[in-house]
């Protein structure tokens, strides 16, 4: 079921089912496409309910059908898409996020929500809840999956702001999910990336009757694989030299995850002062067009950070800080994720980003939520060179090591 290439699309592709003792649930992966553009940071893994895919009859306890569903904003007693719970020390406190498929015929409340308390290794029955990479003993991170549904939802609503307008549960033109395969095969664990790949080369055991895998078949199983490899996927590349016989796979995975810590954290950092690229920050990000303030429609298209991976300064008291371009968000996302891999106990805190009060001059990237002002929590100036060069490595547009007090970065629109 290949995407349309056209408006917001959400690719669910199942793998398998994961079992736990008594526990089942479907696992598989998503990837979020925007005009056929996949967007890099909107992806990762997805639990639901086991199979067979059946719309016909309400409350039957399997997962929706594999088809294509359009989007809707959700207004429930425990989910919503618009003015969800901000509390977070509480696990699973309501209104959970949450987004609503759409033409699931018998079948009502199908949903996109998080992974909650008290069933942490499959949190519905037909819904979706997005997580990072599960072995079969995993159960889910409530926080990770939160996560993960409110930057679908921030995605959303940049894409489509008039769906959003009201708290009365909208359709979201030109979103779509489209859910593929009805896999009900049993997942195996992995251990390693190469063990994964190993496995995928090696000759098949012998049986007595040998039932040859289609390309179908072994798309899945590489998938599956991979997908329990514990490793975040940027790229897969699978060649097959017949219709049973895998010839290669290359795989390119994410900076940012465990595979990546030992080959690449290496010991270079900026010095005070410099900037990467070497050029101005307008002529690298552009201008600003003008201040956004609250209640503009600049603001609409703000996103509110709300990671426990990053501590915010938050001196006005506003939440302010919390408030930046979809961009910046995603590249402060990435960052946090390097600072944990290169200081297990240590943070990345925005002292600075969108900025209200005129506190910066006249045309800083500041005032459209563009540009934030970082160090480390807890703060130590001698980490900052370092935290430069991992915020060059997680791919912010403009990095400046600025003063002696903090890190400067910016992002093009």
């Amino acid at each position: 079921m290949p995407i349309t290439k056209h408006g917001w699309e959400l690719h669910v592709q199942r793998l398998g089912i994961q079992k736990k003792g008594g526990l089942t649930r479907t696992y598989g992966v998503y990837q979020v496409y925007i005009n056929g553009v996949a967007q890099k940071y909107l992806s990762g893994h997805i639990c639901e309910t086991v199979g067979p895919g059946d719309n016909s009859k309400k409350d039957n306890g399997k997962r929706v059908e594999a088809k294509t569903y359009p989007l809707w904003t959700q207004f429930g007693q425990t989910y919503c898409t618009i003015d969800y719970s901000e509390d977070l020390q509480t696990p699973g406190e309501v209104h959970m996020p949450g987004i609503l498929l759409g033409d699931t015929a018998k079948r009502t409340a199908i949903l996109i929500h998080p992974g909650h308390p008290p069933r942490l290794y499959r949190s519905s029955v037909g819904c979706f809840n997005p997580t990072k990479p599960l072995n079969s003993k995993d159960v889910m991170d409530f926080w990770d999956s939160r996560t993960r549904v409110i930057a679908l939802i921030d995605s959303l609503k940049a894409f489509a702001p008039s769906a959003f307008l009201h708290k009365v549960s909208t359709r979201i033109a030109g979103a779509t999910v489209m859910v593929e395969g009805e896999p009900m095969h049993v997942l195996p664990d992995v251990m390693s990336a190469e063990a994964v790949l190993a496995s995928l080369s090696a000759p098949p055991a012998a049986t007595a009757s040998p039932t040859p895998f289609t390309q179908i078949d072994l798309l899945s199983k590489t998938l599956g694989a991979l997908g329990l490899s514990g490793q975040s996927i940027a790229k897969l590349n699978v060649n097959y030299l017949d219709s049973t016989s895998l010839a290669s796979v290359n795989v390119d995975f994410h900076p940012t995850t465990a595979a990546a810590s030992s080959a690449a954290v290496t010991n270079k950092e900026l010095k005070l002062g410099e900037k990467v690229p070497n050029q101005s920050e307008v002529s690298v990000c552009g201008p600003i067009t003008g201040k956004i303030k609250r209640g503009d429609s600049g603001f609409a298209a703000l996103v509110k950070i709300l990671s426990d991976d990053i501590v915010f300064k938050d001196e006005e008291g506003t939440g302010a800080d919390r408030m930046m371009s979809a961009r910046l968000r995603d590249g402060l996302d990435r960052l946090a994720a390097q600072v944990g891999i290169e200081w297990p106990d240590v943070k990345l805190r925005v002292t600075e980003a969108w900025d209200e009060n005129n506190e910066h001059h006249g045309a800083s990237l500041h005032y459209e939520g563009r540009a934030a002002d970082l160090t480390t929590s807890p703060r130590d100036g001698d980490k900052l060179g370092r935290l430069g060069k991992l915020a060059v490595d997680a791919g912010l547009d403009w990095v400046f090591f600025e003063n002696s007090a903090h890190i400067h970065v910016s992002v093009k629109r």
